[in-house]
């Protein structure tokens, strides 16, 4: 999983090579998903899948995403998003799914098109996606959690300036790679500050 999070780190400042905002539009068409069936904000695969590309979109911003959001727009994808975490056999087997279908649509991508985005992509194995998303869906339910039970505390983990001040700056090609504990933190923190957000607009 750390050379799946270095190939991130390296795609920072890499043109996108296709048009729009891939990420963006995978994750708003995802999150649109839940909206319709009435999931957003609960617990399953398509949150984790979200997070996950919102997490890569937060290190990476937009390159290297080619067309990315071809397979994660694909409807036949719509029961694996909605598929619950807490069954833990239909979850693995929905991510698996989803990774699959981005797996497919690197392959050619990188065969027609290579670049640095194709050449990271293509350099991550199935099951690895499958953590990689597993392990964001646990962060933003940790995340989440503590967020609940901290509301109208200080908080202690991030101080006085809450959850978005401790957000650190997207790393460069020249900075070592995140370790798994600065990226749990680092998406944590997201997560933190968007609930505060909304907390905010009630």
């Amino acid at each position: 999983m750390a050379q799946a999070v270095q190939a991130t780190v390296r795609l920072r400042g890499e043109a996108p090579g296709g048009p729009g905002q891939p990420r963006r539009e995978s994750a708003q068409h995802i999150d649109d998903t839940l909206r319709r069936n009435g999931a957003y904000g609960e617990p399953t695969v398509g949150r984790d899948v979200s997070e996950a590309i919102k997490g890569i979109r937060a290190v990476a911003g937009e390159g290297g995403s080619h067309s990315v959001q071809k397979a994660f727009i694909d409807p036949r994808l719509t029961e694996a998003y909605l598929t619950k975490t807490s069954d833990r056999p239909a979850a693995r087997a929905a991510h698996r799914m989803v990774a699959g279908g981005e797996t497919q649509y690197w392959e050619p991508e990188h065969s027609q098109r290579p670049s640095a985005g194709t050449r990271a992509a293509t350099s991550v194995h199935l099951d690895t996606r499958v953590r990689l998303q597993e392990f964001v869906g646990a962060a933003t339910g940790i995340a989440e959690s503590a967020h609940r039970h901290s509301a109208g505390e200080q908080d202690q983990f991030f101080g006085h300036g809450g959850a978005a001040s401790a957000l650190p700056p997207a790393p460069t090609h020249t900075q070592r790679p995140p370790t798994e504990a600065e990226i749990t933190a680092y998406w944590a923190a997201q997560q933190r500050s968007q609930q505060q957000q909304r907390s905010q607009r009630r």
